[in-house]
């Protein structure tokens, strides 16, 4: 992969990183103020050159018990293709050495199958999840929220929003829970006046 470094890539974020404020951190070097650990950024700190609203034909759901998102779950996806079943993602136009970072920022040990899940513009689309299936436990409001950022700006509405994800396995939360989180925790916004 020595020859891919300079290279550009897609990554695929499904989970917190299609939040770009979230995504950024790994970029930069930064604590996103809902949750998640604080990373040391990439080596080369350039921003994502496009990004992207993406579909893939795998199962999400929420597992394991994060401590720095106040021990709730985190978003997987199967690595298996699946015809009926479709997670909503945001594709990143990155170099691969800063992919290669981001997935060691991820942790290796708790996200360590890689996926090429497609191609787009003539560049492979690379995500990663766990090869095991992770004990299923509902996320917390922060995460969901850092989550429902970034769906609503790749275009969902806020009905879209929360349908999608009440749909999904191990949200735990009905419609009127789903309706709070997106209204609350908006201390994010002065963070994100600040990328």
């Amino acid at each position: 992969m020595n020859n891919l470094v300079n290279d550009y890539v897609w990554y695929l974020g499904y989970g917190s990183n299609i939040c770009k404020g979230r995504f950024y951190c790994y970029i930069k070097g930064r604590k996103w103020p809902l949750g998640g650990s604080e990373t040391k950024g990439c080596d080369v700190q350039t921003e994502p050159i496009e990004n992207h609203s993406f579909e893939i034909n795998h199962e999400l759901y929420f597992g394991y018990k994060s401590s720095s998102w106040d021990f709730g779950g985190v978003a997987f996806i199967k690595p298996t293709f699946h015809n009926s079943k479709k997670t909503k993602a945001r594709i990143w136009k990155i170099l691969y050495s800063q992919y290669a970072q981001i997935k060691e920022l991820e942790g290796i040990t708790l996200y360590d199958k890689e996926l090429i899940v497609g191609e787009y513009d003539g560049l492979p689309i690379y995500t990663i999840t766990s090869s095991i299936d992770k004990t299923v436990n509902p996320p917390s409001d922060k995460y969901l929220k850092t989550i429902m950022i970034g769906l609503a700006e790749i275009g969902l509405t806020s009905n879209e929003i929360i349908s999608y994800l009440y749909e999904q396995t191990g949200t735990k939360r009905s419609i009127s829970e789903l309706e709070n989180i997106l209204n609350s925790f908006n201390d994010y916004e002065l963070f994100e006046s600040k990328l």
